[in-house]
């Protein structure tokens, strides 16, 4: 049986909520997870190290990109155009509801 992987957008995915719902996420085994944060580049801790995170970064389950949560246009442009899309905004919930 082939399981079809929905994606799930994560904004503010590294700060203490974020790195757990994304963990999650990829525990489930049917999410691919776009982490968004402020951070210009992905640091991992050394828990995570050899961890199901790094795995899922290396096989692209997950990736990182770095937005601005001011610049609605940074956001419109890491969840738009990803089929069958959950948003999870834990920075600014208020503000994808506007789109």
């Amino acid at each position: 049986m082939v399981i079809a992987l929905r994606t799930c957008a994560v904004i503010g995915g590294r700060g203490f909520v974020g790195r757990r719902l994304v963990l999650r996420l990829l525990q489930l085994g049917d999410w691919v997870v776009r982490i968004a944060d402020a951070a210009q580049s992905l640091r991992l801790d050394i828990a995570e190290d050899n961890s199901l995170f790094t795995e899922a970064l290396s096989t692209g389950r997950a990736s990182y990109f770095h937005v601005d949560v001011r610049d609605k246009s940074q956001i419109i442009k890491d969840v738009v155009g990803v089929a069958n899309r959950t948003v999870h905004n834990l920075v600014l919930e208020d503000m994808l509801l506007a789109f």
